[in-house]
């Protein structure tokens, strides 16, 4: 009995007896798994880059409308009102974005 995607050689001298040119796809079969394997990870990556890159447009625009929305009520005389929709705003992002810092796992 062996273990791996490879038999040992003189098993593979049998296969290859019974059915010629089963050696060559025994040896070409592991690499074209690995070739596989590295593509879809490659697609994983991709994807994940592109939303990161979503996700800190759709943030950016939110900041934008509520920065905009709280200067609009403090010049249109709701001082007290945009005050604070500004500060909870900004507070609100700047947990987010230290609570994300630190709520990721550690990856070697």
């Amino acid at each position: 009995m062996y273990s791996g995607p490879i038999p040992p050689p003189d098993y593979l001298a049998l296969y290859e007896k019974m059915v010629p040119g089963i050696s060559k796809r025994f040896l070409e079969e592991p690499h074209a798994e690995a070739e596989h394997r590295r593509s879809l990870e490659t697609k994983m990556v991709d994807a994940q880059i592109e939303l990161g890159k979503r996700g800190q447009i759709i943030a950016c625009c939110i900041a934008s409308a509520c920065v905009i929305g709280s200067f609009t009520a403090i010049f249109s005389g709701h001082n007290l009102w945009g005050l604070g929709a500004l500060l909870l705003s900004v507070g609100a992002f700047v947990s987010v974005f230290i609570y994300g810092k630190n709520s990721k796992p550690n990856r070697p």
